[in-house]
């Protein structure tokens, strides 16, 4: 039997907004935590909206993160196999 996880689209909607910020602009997470009271409730912005948007802008870092390791981990493989190639000629 398989197990489905409904997630609210008001939830979905937010959350996919903050990574597509993040990857836009480049902002973090928390810059969002520093920005005034007032400047949120002008956005009509709730708390919880802006936790959402914030996970989804952390994502965004977090697959970067992971992408820029992999690219890592990839160059470091390919000059590994160079080396053995060098040395078994």
């Amino acid at each position: 039997m398989e197990d489905y996880t409904t997630v609210d689209k008001e939830y979905l909607k937010a959350f996919n907004q903050g990574y597509i910020i993040a990857q836009e602009t480049g902002l973090k997470a928390d810059t969002l935590d520093k920005m005034k009271p007032e400047k949120l409730q002008k956005l009509n912005i709730n708390s919880t909206r802006l936790n959402v948007v914030k996970l989804g802008m952390k994502q965004y870092e977090t697959d970067k993160l992971q992408e820029k390791t992999k690219q890592k981990d990839q160059a470091l493989e390919q000059k590994r196999d160079d080396r053995s190639k060098d040395r078994s000629r």
